[in-house]
């Protein structure tokens, strides 16, 4: 059997361009580490809780609201 375990981040919600240009540049990095860190514990406790029943992991970075003023911006990338 194929189990298989989906995290979804909405990324596109994330105002980068603004965040860089208001000088919270270092913040937005924590916050994007500390996301990362409690999707990474979430994906852990989902894990162990499957009894290693989940064999397939997908995450899908949701771009919905991203814009291509923030995809062009140098400083963001």
């Amino acid at each position: 059997m194929h189990n298989l375990l989906v995290l979804i981040v909405p990324f596109g919600r994330w105002r980068i361009r603004e965040a860089v240009e208001n000088g919270e540049r270092e913040s937005f990095l924590r916050h994007a580490i500390q996301m990362t860190e409690r999707n990474q514990e979430r994906l852990k406790t989902a894990l162990e809780s499957s009894s290693g029943n989940i064999n397939s992991v997908i995450i899908i970075f949701d771009l919905k609201e991203y814009t291509f003023r923030q995809l062009m911006h140098r400083q963001s990338k």
